[in-house]
């Protein structure tokens, strides 16, 4: 029993785990959000889906999430039937892979932002407005934006399926598609990591004069109006 808990454990952490683009130790994702940051003393920042470098994913790039597009291998010097239907099947699952672990992706982050939100009205909300001296009836900004991400994680997990049984034919439809994806995963994304890493300075700190922008800060990244299309 010991050893199948092992190996259970093992595969678990592989199933979820990535080399450091950069030092290549293994990285166990642990929050919700897609912006990963390295163990001291590498610090090094990157994409959890694409594992290209943090400061690529923003809007002088092209958009924080052009790695959510599928880009097939371009077949060179493959002229043999054997050869071209192995390329075609390596392809297909490569494809595949890309979609699924997206899905997958999204799937696990919105479990991670349940236990959050559970998490936040059972213990966090309280603490926070005694310390800040405001009622939690003024505090339920924070909730909303919890179930805010929680169902964009699940609109968004699905918008891969839907994404992979897209005729590649369609080109026109399949760009303004990932446009809209990328757009919906930008903004997500955004207030997915205000909600998940900025906010805990104000949870285990004191009183704060900077709650208010803050607040408004807040308020900006979870704009419904950004993901109209999708969400």
């Amino acid at each position: 029993m010991k050893n199948s808990a092992e190996s259970e454990n093992m595969n678990c952490f592989l199933a979820n785990s990535k080399p450091c683009p950069k030092c290549k130790r293994p990285i166990e994702k642990n929050q919700g959000c897609m912006h990963i940051t390295c163990t001291p003393p590498c610090k090094f920042e990157f994409c959890w889906l694409c594992l290209c470098a943090w400061s690529d994913h923003d809007e002088r790039t092209g958009g924080l999430y052009a790695c959510n597009r599928y880009e097939a291998a371009k077949q060179e010097g493959v002229y043999d039937d054997t050869e071209k239907r192995r390329e075609i099947a390596k392809n297909s699952l490569e494809r595949y892979t890309h979609y699924y672990e997206r899905w997958a992706t999204n799937q696990s982050s919105r479990q991670k932002a349940l236990a959050d939100l559970q998490q936040m009205q059972s213990i966090h909300l309280e603490k926070r407005s005694d310390k800040q001296g405001q009622p939690e009836s003024q505090l339920k900004f924070i909730t909303e934006a919890w179930l805010q991400i929680v169902e964009c994680r699940r609109v968004l997990k699905w918008t891969y399926a839907y994404g992979y049984y897209l005729p590649e034919r369609e080109h026109g439809k399949r760009q303004f598609f990932e446009y809209l994806q990328g757009e919906a995963e930008s903004g997500l994304e955004r207030l997915h990591q205000c909600a998940e890493k900025e906010l805990q300075t104000y949870l285990t700190g004191g009183p704060s004069k900077d709650f208010k922008f803050y607040f408004a800060c807040f308020m900006y990244a979870r704009d419904p109006a950004r993901n109209k299309y999708i969400f």
